[in-house]
């Protein structure tokens, strides 16, 4: 996998989680969408249960969960992007 597939697969990884947070807060509108701050808190509930997280996201983006299965180390990685994204 190119290091920019690998790029975007995370990033639709995370953007698929912050559609679903987005329609549990009823989101109508890109102005309504939770903070940052809410989606980093949001996700730290998931941190015990990664196969939830990964249902969510086959349900919202089915292929970036069928290619986070080609990444080395996804997790970790995945974690390092969701921290870096979450800041401000």
């Amino acid at each position: 996998m190119t290091p920019e597939m690998k790029s975007e697969t995370l990033k639709c990884f995370a953007e698929a989680l912050r559609q679903e947070m987005d329609a549990q807060l009823g989101a109508l509108s890109p102005e309504e969408r939770g903070t940052r701050a809410e989606f980093q808190s949001w996700y730290a509930g998931f941190m015990a249960d990664r196969e939830r997280i990964l249902a969510v996201v086959e349900k919202r983006n089915r292929w970036a969960a069928h290619f986070s299965k080609s990444i080395e180390d996804f997790w970790p990685q995945f974690d390092a992007y969701m921290r870096s994204r979450t800041k401000g």
